[in-house]
């Protein structure tokens, strides 16, 4: 007879999400019950900090999840998007400007970031920044692309 020593109350994926519930099956975990998902401990993603219930991805040397894998390469897990000088930067110049647009014989009113400052924060030294095609972030991705872990 084998000795399995993976009983669902010793696993540390029950009552993850729930007392007493195991969080992939979403069945009860009792004294006696095991199965082949168990874990004696969790490992979490390099990136976000979430728990890696069952597959993960190895992205040089780092622990990651499928979701984070998934947008491995845009400026969601990017070192250059944890700040922004657009945003954060105190200047009272506003952000954002009316801009009006005629087509036609009509005249639409939209708002656009505004260039000014764009020139005081953006263009002085942010890495998502191209001075032809202005802010890389809002395409999604650049060429100064650099993943940022937290472990």
């Amino acid at each position: 007879m084998i000795d399995f020593k993976g009983y669902c109350k010793s696993c540390a994926i029950a009552g993850l999400k729930a007392p007493q519930i195991c969080a992939l099956s979403g069945l009860k975990v009792t004294e006696t019950d095991y199965c082949s998902f168990h874990r004696g401990s969790l490992s979490t993603c390099a990136i976000c900090g979430s728990v890696i219930l069952q597959d993960g991805y190895i992205d040089e040397g780092h622990l990651i999840c499928p979701n984070c894998l998934s947008q491995i390469n845009s400026c969601r897990v990017c070192r250059g998007s944890l700040q922004c000088a657009f945003e954060e930067d105190p200047s009272p110049t506003p952000k954002v400007i009316s801009q009006q647009i005629r087509q036609g014989n009509g005249i639409y009113v939209t708002t656009v970031r505004n260039p000014e400052r764009v020139r005081e924060t953006c263009q002085k030294g942010c890495k998502c920044f191209d001075t032809k095609n202005g802010c890389l972030r809002q395409n999604g991705s650049c060429n100064n692309h650099e993943v940022y872990y937290n472990d």
